[in-house]
């Protein structure tokens, strides 16, 4: 957990509706701390104050109401990335002398944990088929095609922008019952030893 003070650091956190309209930066921050990893989900938590300091007067914020989940938020600290809120809690502080409100999110690969996978039981599978491989290696003796991210993806409107020529010529035995998609994104990361990279911002993964 790597804890981050605003007067230390040019954090900025801008909401953001699922739909792409921008409500800027939101104020009255404090308490942010988040998780970074290589692998799996990375965290962003902080609380709200439903008041705010503007000049010598203090005014309601403006984002204390609608803060809320199926939102989500941009955090900006040298570079962007993008945040599923999962809760959006009103809790007493001790500290503060109003009830606060207390957000937790997830990074933007958290979509993917909130939608079925079907399952798949298929020996000699790949990642992804690039332009370029042999044919080969882009359908199986009975037609159906060896790669098994594309699909996925391109439901959600992801793509894939890089793959390492290591991992693309890898082909498993894929195996896994019903799950959720992120579910089957953790199982092939450990199947194909590799390790995925989600850019929320661009929508890509590599």
């Amino acid at each position: 957990m790597v804890g981050l003070e605003q007067q230390d650091y040019q954090v900025i956190i801008e909401l953001e509706t699922i739909y792409g309209d921008n409500y800027g930066a939101i104020p009255g921050i404090y308490g942010l701390t988040y998780t970074r990893s290589l692998m799996g989900l990375q965290e962003v938590s902080f609380n709200i104050r439903p008041t705010i300091r503007d000049g010598d007067f203090i005014i309601a914020n403006p984002f204390y109401d609608i803060i809320d989940g199926d939102m989500m938020l941009i955090v900006k600290d040298g570079s962007e990335s993008k945040f599923w809120i999962h809760a959006a809690n009103i809790i007493s502080d001790l500290n503060v002398d109003e009830p606060v409100k207390t957000i937790t999110a997830y990074s933007a690969e958290y979509e993917f944990s909130r939608k079925k996978y079907k399952g798949l039981d298929l020996p000699g599978r790949i990642l992804y088929y690039v332009e370029g491989m042999p044919d080969k290696y882009k359908e199986d003796g009975n037609g159906l095609p060896r790669e098994v991210l594309r699909e996925v993806l391109e439901r959600r409107g992801w793509t894939l922008s890089k793959i390492d020529e290591t991992v693309a010529y890898r082909a498993r035995h894929v195996s896994i019952g019903e799950s959720s998609e992120y579910e089957f994104f953790t199982y092939l990361q450990e199947r194909f030893d590799c390790i995925f990279h989600f850019d929320a911002i661009k929508r890509e993964v590599r």
